[in-house]
């Protein structure tokens, strides 16, 4: 699942093991959207 909710591949009935790629680029990208380091700052005041 990407850092945005998309589901990019699934895992097939029997047991198995999924490695993927993570782009640094969307990872930074969704973490801006998120907001969630905006609330937290508002906590530590």
């Amino acid at each position: 699942i990407s850092p945005f909710g998309e589901v990019k591949n699934r895992l097939g009935k029997n047991e198995e093991m999924m490695i993927d790629e993570l782009s640094k680029k969307e990872l930074s990208e969704a973490r801006s959207t998120w907001g969630f380091m905006q609330i937290e700052a508002k906590f530590k005041r």
